[in-house]
């Protein structure tokens, strides 16, 4: 084994996982100053952008000697990196030898793990020094949008024979003489949108990934109908206006038209609630984004991007209150109460009415006759207990007393684990829309064990709450294209 790889293999042994991939530093800057404390002269070269964004693909160089580490943060698996056909070694971080792994399919597997595999080619691998020679680009960048921001990257060809750079997944071929260096440069449209995304550039298979970080985001969000209305939330911290065209797209089958419409926001404006009046007050029953689009540039050079979007978002009933017997008791459900408390429920409403009159409300007398314990309402029905899928919240209409008892929803998993996911303080009187985020480890399938818990860590008291429209929110971020 070359000493080089020994010491390495050796350093890295001794670091923790988590120091190898966080540390408060990127996994390329901590395994680089390792590399130049112990191994002066070997290099760091640059991340390649294969598999997954977990996934820590490095090249470092030394003259004309090559070698890749990889690791993951991520599940353990294998990748597949562009190489020569040849034979490489494997080697672990305690230095131990893992075997040879031959190319195969003009690429060799790499297998991740949470500590550091090496990979060594056994002689010169040509597609690696082109990969080494590429130029290396940002992996970050701060923009304000809207804007277009101009991306590159050079591949020069360090051989003694020309090479072929295949460009746009190999739909086109760009031929470099020896010592030829070609650029590809591409533009990107950037919105105001609100969570950090990738951007791949490269050739070959030897990409590069760029996170892109939008300084003035806007955040958009969707909450269920309320009485023929559905509700978008904006969230605009940066408070700098706009304008834009906004339309609402349902993922329907066939495809329908999107709903038009204009959404601004002032200067110094931070939030904002828009109401979409709908055409009937039943559930939407498909899958819904929203996109706000903007026009940039003017004649030939003008164009539309998306300026920001919301999650795709599906809402599913979680309960209906409207099944009651001849006493006006609600016969889904049924009320749990730790020693010293009491509650009792019943179908009904505040004078004010029901946001969703269509679902029923709920009434909830309780009572702590001592500080501490709890009161939930349980569901009985199996149809409102199964949870389809991994839901991101579960929201409802509370009535509130000002109470400042602790609400939140329990979900079973199945490892038998209660979890109870919270949601702020009932310090507010009147309708108030909660969302209890399911943001805690869970392992599906999962039930749901209690529609509502309140919780007393104070003192004695009593009072009464109303629910209404239980419902569950599934949300994916999924990039929306401006046509």
């Amino acid at each position: 084994m070359p000493r080089f790889l020994f010491l390495f293999c050796v350093l890295l042994s001794v670091l923790p996982v988590s120091a190898q991939s966080t540390g408060g530093k990127s996994p390329e800057i901590v395994v680089a100053e390792a590399m130049e404390k112990f191994l002066p002269g070997f290099k760091f070269n640059k991340r390649l952008a294969i598999g997954e964004q977990l996934d820590h693909v490095l090249l470092f160089q030394k003259d004309a000697d090559i070698l890749i580490v990889g690791w993951t943060e991520g599940p353990n698996g294998t990748v597949a990196i562009p190489a020569n056909r040849m034979v490489f070694d494997l080697y672990d971080s305690n230095g131990n030898s893992m075997g040879q792994t031959q190319v195969a399919n003009n690429a060799v597997y790499l297998p991740l793990t949470k500590s550091p595999v090496f990979l060594v080619p056994t002689a010169r691998n040509p597609l690696l020094e082109i990969a080494a020679a590429a130029s290396r680009v940002p992996p970050s960048i701060q923009v304000k949008g809207p804007a277009v921001v101009p991306l590159s990257m050079s591949f020069t060809n360090v051989l003694d024979e020309p090479f072929l750079l295949s460009l746009d997944g190999g739909t086109k071929m760009q031929a470099l003489k020896p010592g030829q260096t070609y650029t590809i440069n591409k533009e990107l449209d950037v919105g105001r949108q609100a969570e950090p995304f990738p951007v791949v550039i490269g050739a070959n298979g030897f990409d590069q990934r760029i996170i892109v970080n939008v300084m003035n985001p806007i955040g958009i969000s969707l909450s269920p109908d309320v009485g023929g209305a559905l509700v978008l939330n904006f969230l605009n911290p940066s408070g700098e206006a706009f304008r834009a065209k906004a339309e609402l797209r349902l993922m329907s089958d066939p495809p329908a038209d999107p709903l038009k419409f204009d959404v601004a926001m002032s200067r110094g404006e931070k939030t904002m609630d828009y109401q979409i009046p709908l055409a009937s007050d039943q559930d939407i029953p498909y899958a819904m984004q929203v996109v706000l689009l903007e026009t940039l540039g003017e004649g030939m050079e003008k164009r539309r991007i998306v300026l920001a979007e919301s999650p795709l978002t599906q809402f599913l009933s979680a309960g209906n209150f409207n099944a009651v017997n001849d006493n006006g008791n609600l016969t889904e459900y049924q009320a749990k109460a730790t020693a010293g408390s009491t509650l009792s429920m019943s179908a009904g409403a505040p004078e004010e009415g029901l946001p969703t009159v269509r679902k029923g409300g709920m009434k909830l007398l309780y009572q702590f006759k001592q500080a501490g314990g709890a009161v939930a309402v349980n569901p009985l029905a199996d149809g409102f207990r199964i949870i389809e899928a991994k839901p991101v919240a579960l929201g409802m209409w509370v009535y509130g007393d000002g109470s400042g008892l602790i609400p939140s929803v329990v979900i079973l998993d199945s490892q038998g684990r209660k979890v109870i996911c919270r949601g702020e303080p009932i310090t507010w009187q009147g309708w108030n829309y909660v969302r209890f985020e399911l943001n805690q480890p869970m392992v599906g399938p999962l039930l749901l064990d209690s529609l509502f818990q309140i919780e007393n860590n104070a003192h004695p008291s009593y009072g009464q709450l109303y629910l209404n429209d239980p419902t569950w929110i599934y949300e994916v971020n999924r990039p929306a294209l401006a046509e």
